[in-house]
């Protein structure tokens, strides 16, 4: 089993957690980078091929409302669903980041943003660490989004992709419903 942040990996591929993949998918949080990447490339190589830098999620922190600069899959032509999906399947399902693999349509909305706060939390670390100690490995990730920035490998606002998702399937997050039974 795999574990990230202090959360069990769910382990779902069913159509409904599939949904996120074709419009929104997950942001990797700074461990991602080593399971990942491939470990014949430099990362940042590795990273302008799979990657883009999103402006991320809109949070409020102590009344003050501001980005958290993520990263995230790169997308196929259509702009929107994950450059990994392919024929409805995730190609990088067992080491999938921590967006797509610790969240799922099966969870109640209080688990899911609990889990997703963690790991944006572990991403605003990783900026930190940059911005006190430029270089130092703990700020990687902050470093991997700054070089995509500068090739212009951008993704869209989470809010625009969910602005698709809703055009799409009528709704902003895909409808929690009960996990499928195994073998279905």
């Amino acid at each position: 089993m795999r574990y990230s942040l202090g959360f069990a990996r769910t382990e779902c591929a069913c159509e409904a957690c599939s949904v996120s993949c074709r419009f929104v998918p997950g942001f990797l949080v700074p461990d991602d980078l080593a399971n990942l990447r491939d470990p014949s490339m430099s990362l940042f190589d590795w990273a302008r091929e799979h990657l883009l830098a999103s402006p991320g999620a809109i949070v409020v922190r102590q009344g003050e409302v501001f980005r958290i600069r993520t990263l995230v899959p790169a997308r196929q032509s259509d702009g929107l669903a994950c450059h990994w999906l392919a024929d409805g399947k995730c190609a990088v399902h067992a080491d999938a980041p921590f967006g797509c693999a610790f969240v799922d349509s099966h969870m109640d909305e209080r688990e899911g943003r609990y889990r997703s706060s963690a790991a944006l939390l572990a991403v605003i670390r990783a900026w930190e660490y940059e911005a006190r100690d430029p270089g130092c490995e703990k700020g990687l990730y902050a470093r991997v989004w700054t070089d995509l920035q500068s090739v212009r490998r951008f993704a869209p606002g989470p809010e625009a992709s969910r602005r698709a998702m809703m055009d799409s399937i009528g709704s902003l997050y895909p409808i929690t419903q009960p996990r499928p039974a195994k073998g279905d």
